[in-house]
């Protein structure tokens, strides 16, 4: 009877470690985005992309007097068969200048292949 008794109170002890483990991960998980986000503002990176970075700026002067060198890079898996690249590797920009540029993709396999691109970092 004592040693039941002992094997009841173990097992309560731990289904409450259990318990409190999937409380503190299910916390964790959702804690993810606001900590994201913090880091990203505390690092001065922005690493999500959002729909602000692509919309042309109104009311946006370029400044004529400075430019900035941007160089455009494409990587793929290396199982895909396909040729990836930038039209034009880099461009000397004024900031604020509106600038359009292109990328190729050519599938290089037999039958029909879906992709998708995903920008690492995009600006604010």
């Amino acid at each position: 009877m004592e040693n039941q008794n002992q094997t009841q109170k173990s097992h309560k002890k731990l289904t409450l470690k259990l318990v409190g483990a999937v409380v503190a991960m299910f916390g964790f998980g959702f804690a993810l985005v606001p900590l994201y986000d913090i880091m990203c503002d505390a690092l001065g990176i922005n690493g999500k992309t959002n729909t602000a970075s692509a919309v042309q700026p109104v009311g946006m002067v370029a400044d004529i007097s400075r430019t900035v060198r941007v160089e455009f890079m494409a990587h793929i898996n290396k199982g895909m068969p396909w040729s990836f690249t930038p039209e034009v590797t880099v461009m000397e920009v004024h900031p604020g200048e509106v600038i359009q540029t292109h990328y190729v993709a050519m599938n290089k396999a037999s039958s029909d292949l879906v992709g998708q691109a995903v920008p690492s970092v995009s600006p604010a």
